[in-house]
């Protein structure tokens, strides 16, 4: 019963990277990855930091912003 609670929350946690690493564009499996100590801070940086799917499909607004 007590290693029930954990891994529950490992699951939890490793679905949701899964889904949200599927939903970026990337592979689901590296969710899995985020249960590993050290690399799961490198692929959370690099999660955050590198260029979204998303960003390329954006038009930029004017540099005086928009005009309404």
């Amino acid at each position: 019963m007590q290693f029930l609670i954990p891994l529950i929350i490992y699951l939890a946690v490793t679905l949701t990277w899964m889904r949200i690493f599927r939903r970026v564009g990337w592979s689901k499996w590296l969710g899995l990855l985020m249960l590993v100590p050290i690399v799961n801070v490198v692929l959370y940086f690099a999660f955050v930091f590198m260029p979204w799917p998303i960003e390329d499909t954006l038009t930029p607004l004017p540099p005086n912003g928009p005009h309404l």
